[in-house]
């Protein structure tokens, strides 16, 4: 595994979520729960926070096909930008 991730890791491709990154998902999920009904204990919408949170904090564009998921989500963390793969 670890000839797998090395060169990931050494050109600083690995996201590792923040401390604040796990708080703003937190924020996100609570958020989802309250103002959609979101069930925030399906595992794709904590996941889906949390990448989103971390993408953002490091000001990335995330290449996604999960639009509907991170539309929900863009709303609740300023600046968060998603594309979907081309074609």
């Amino acid at each position: 595994m670890d000839s797998f991730v090395e060169p990931f890791v050494d050109t600083d491709r690995v996201l590792v979520p923040s401390q604040d990154a796990w708080r703003q998902a937190g924020r996100v999920l609570a958020r989802l729960a309250d103002n959609h009904g979101v069930d925030v204990r399906r595992s794709s919408v904590h996941h889906d926070a949390i990448i989103a949170a971390s993408t953002r904090e490091r000001d990335f564009t995330m290449v996604t096909n999960n639009l509907a998921d991170f539309q929900l989500i863009a709303p609740y963390l300023s600046k968060l930008t998603f594309v979907a793969p081309y074609p």
